[in-house]
């Protein structure tokens, strides 16, 4: 089973969070998407100790699986928007592709934002 990692894993992650970074060791077969490159890329970005930071995230992304967004996780995004919405469950824009690559992919989605773990049609772990 392949992980995909959330926006906040990774930075916690890149942060030397012990409880991540043990879990990371333990769960070789990890990704993270687009979208968490981008928000990955923009916070670094905008940090007091850019360049450092820079470096490092870029250590990262050449050390673990990028999964694009393709035109069926576009399907799948718009979809799970629709469901979403239906139920009244509404998350951030981001977090839905994200959830959308998971779901088309069969991923398992690691997070620390508790709005997916209400999705009981995407697996997901708190870690």
């Amino acid at each position: 089973m392949k992980y995909l990692l959330d926006t906040n894993i990774a930075v916690l992650y890149l942060n030397n969070d012990p409880a991540i970074v043990s879990k990371m060791y333990n769960h070789f077969n990890v990704c993270i998407s687009t979208i968490s490159v981008g928000e990955l890329h923009y916070g670094f970005n905008n940090s007091k100790n850019k360049e450092k930071n820079m470096i490092l995230l870029y250590r990262f992304f050449d050390n673990i699986d990028i999964i694009d967004v393709t035109k069926t996780v576009a399907y799948q995004y718009s979809n799970l928007r629709l469901k979403l919405k239906s139920l009244g469950k509404p998350i951030p824009d981001n977090d839905i592709w994200i959830a959308a690559i998971a779901q088309e992919h069969d991923f398992i989605l690691v997070t620390r934002d508790k709005h997916f773990l209400n999705l009981d049609f995407i697996e997901t772990e708190y870690w």
